[in-house]
């Protein structure tokens, strides 16, 4: 009979530690500047920068944790609208059409300028055809010049092929805007699924453009792309002063951006649809001088550029 109502009562107290484990939830952390969990659709093309920048924000706030959707613009876009992501990192301000939406949905996002990027444009290592004038961007991009032979008649190349990586991405955006009034891309275009493989066609194929963000080709500590970079060229574009003096081109470098010599220039911006929690912590961040030194080691010009004084005597 003992042992009997030890066995009892041994499973009661089993049954009571049972019970309260499966009540016990995990404790909620709280949705603050520092802490709570939210999603951020980034544009890949700012993929190696908000890297960094997410990884020095972590590593500051242990209870924050931010969610990555890695996906083009205009997904991004359509995600902040819907509410399911808190931010967003894209290039290029909200459109007219899409801010009327957000006005009519009610919602009122928070905008921040947080780098100046550029797109550069990568060409396979024989191509001896390295500079391109804005006119010839222009016929690029529309179609009405669609072979080497007429930027140069003794190229060996054929048909040009322009890959980029995806259609709806910020590179895609913006070149529609710049060279085609917002309307589509000549057939000659076409979009692949990322920058990876952006390079990775240009590396194997000598008629190609390949247009890529130049956060992923300005980072020299990123493994991959170093590595893909061998057996590619950066084009040379004319800079913007070249109607003063012709014949002036220039890479993507940070030095002819901060200038804007560099003619294929945008904005960086993070938008978020409630100025509240862990999305606005995240936001300043990334504006705070920490922040914005980041942007500078990545490639591209901070949106605060820091001033330093030198006094002479």
């Amino acid at each position: 009979m003992k042992n009997n109502t030890i066995t009892y009562l041994t499973a009661v107290v089993l049954l009571f530690i049972l019970s309260n484990s499966a009540c016990t939830s995990a404790p909620t952390i709280a949705d603050t500047t520092t802490s709570g969990t939210v999603k951020v659709g980034i544009d890949e093309s700012f993929q190696s920068m908000m890297n960094a920048e997410l990884e020095i924000f972590h590593d500051n706030n242990p209870n924050a944790t931010i969610k990555t959707m890695w996906q083009p613009e205009s997904k991004c876009i359509e995600d902040l609208l819907i509410d399911s992501v808190r931010s967003i990192v894209i290039g290029s301000q909200l459109s007219s059409k899409d801010s009327l939406r957000f006005i009519k949905a009610k919602v009122a996002p928070e905008v921040r300028h947080i780098a100046i990027d550029a797109i550069g444009l990568l060409l396979h290592s024989s191509n001896k055809d390295t500079t391109f004038t804005i006119s010839q961007l222009e016929n690029i991009f529309t179609g009405k010049i669609k072979t080497w032979n007429e930027i140069n008649p003794k190229s060996n190349a054929d048909t040009i092929v322009i890959v980029m990586d995806s259609p709806n991405s910020s590179n895609s955006n913006y070149l529609k805007k710049r060279f085609c009034n917002g309307a589509d891309f000549p057939t000659n275009i076409y979009a692949l699924h990322s920058n990876v493989e952006v390079m990775d066609y240009v590396k194997k194929h000598p008629n190609a453009i390949g247009v890529i963000g130049v956060n992923w080709i300005s980072d020299k500590t990123d493994t991959l792309g170093v590595k893909f970079l061998h057996g590619i060229k950066i084009a040379s574009l004319e800079t913007m002063a070249a109607k003063e003096e012709a014949g002036e081109y220039c890479k993507p470098y940070q030095a002819y951006i901060a200038l804007k010599a560099y003619p294929l220039i945008r904005n960086v911006y993070i938008i978020g649809n409630k100025a509240r929690g862990l999305g606005v912590g995240l936001a300043s961040f990334i504006t705070s001088q920490r922040g914005q030194l980041i942007v500078k080691t990545e490639g591209l010009m901070p949106a605060k550029a820091p001033v330093r004084l030198i006094q002479l005597e």
